[in-house]
């Protein structure tokens, strides 16, 4: 149900105040590591993350999933990616949010996210950001033949 409500919360981020849904309760701290030509890191109160996030999002379209989650010793890892776009625009904010959840018997709580924000990602790269290499069926057309 926390990762649900946390889908949730993040798709509607982009939405006034009055529409999101309330907050899945976060760790004290969200760590967050902006991305470009240099690399900085911030650190944020949840509730001042949030707001940062619903300004940033405000009246764009907003994406979010699950990319990944994974079971360590103390809970389990869950790794969300965010897109924020317009519908004409050429680059767009890409981020991904761990969070780091904590279980005791039926308590779950998040103790630890962090956030990579890549912000102005060219259009034509999202699709390298996702895609797999292809698979080469038959790689003796690569060869170079010499007077066979």
């Amino acid at each position: 149900m926390l990762v649900n409500n946390r889908l949730i919360s993040l798709r509607t981020v982009g939405l006034p105040a009055s529409l999101q849904t309330e907050s899945v309760d976060l760790s004290d701290s969200v760590t967050v590591k902006l991305r470009g030509r240099d690399t900085r890191r911030f650190d944020f109160t949840s509730g001042a993350w949030h707001n940062i996030l619903s300004y940033m999002a405000s009246g764009m379209q907003v994406y979010a999933g699950i990319l990944s989650v994974d079971r360590d010793i103390s809970g389990f890892t869950v790794k969300y990616y965010i897109l924020l776009t317009l519908p004409e625009a050429r680059r767009h904010h890409f981020l991904t949010v761990k969070d780091q959840v904590y279980t005791d018997g039926d308590k779950l709580d998040i103790i630890k996210s962090r956030v990579k924000l890549l912000p102005y990602i060219r259009t034509d790269n999202l699709k390298d950001l996702f895609e797999t290499a292809p698979e080469r069926k038959d790689e003796s057309k690569w060869k170079i033949r010499i007077n066979d």
